[in-house]
């Protein structure tokens, strides 16, 4: 069955540890859910704000508290950005708490300019891992400071669905660190 040829696709790497767990206030879970609702929103418009140009300079997305620059892919013709921050570093006092928003960039130029946009080009880093239960595969060593997605938008896409992917793992193996080009290719 070729689903992803009745549907245009944004495909966001969302790391799930961010999902699991309980909130512990309604104001905080009310924080969350607008995050991911403005995520939501943002990314659909991906597709028409983004293509209008093909230049690097024209994947420029603002996210409110951070610009980050994508790229194209001309073999896959999709433009993708890798590594977008969507939560605070869960670590020292926010670790086991619910996900915060992330600070502004401008915080680093002291708000006195716009911080540049963050080259959206390489994979944010992985959870961390357990040794691999099976024998071959390799260990990527993780970092706590791991919520990070990555969005695959076709270059002339409209209006786009949003499909979320949540990959497996448990702490054991996997991570979203997965080339959707290919999947994407694969299937229309």
């Amino acid at each position: 069955m070729r689903l992803f040829r009745t549907l245009p696709l944004v495909i966001v790497g969302l790391l799930a540890p961010c999902l699991s767990g309980a909130f512990p206030s309604s104001r905080d879970h009310d924080a969350a859910a607008a995050f991911l609702d403005r995520l939501l929103v943002d990314t659909r418009g991906l597709g028409n704000a983004l293509t209008e140009q093909r230049q690097p300079s024209s994947l420029v997305v603002d996210l409110g508290y951070a610009k980050y620059e994508g790229y194209n892919n001309a073999t896959s013709g999709l433009n993708i950005w890798k590594g977008i921050r969507y939560a605070a570093p869960p670590t020292g006092s926010q670790r086991w708490q619910p996900p915060r928003l992330p600070s502004s960039n401008d915080t680093a130029t002291g708000g006195a300019a716009p911080a540049p946009p963050t080259a959206a080009t390489e994979f944010g880093p992985i959870c961390p891992q357990n040794y691999p239960a099976v024998p071959g595969l390799p260990f990527i060593p993780g970092d706590e400071d791991c919520l990070f997605l990555n969005v695959y938008a076709p270059a002339d896409a409209k209006d786009l669905p949003v499909l979320v992917y949540i990959h497996g793992g448990g702490y054991g193996y996997g991570d979203g660190r997965i080339d959707m080009s290919e999947i994407i290719g694969a299937n229309g």
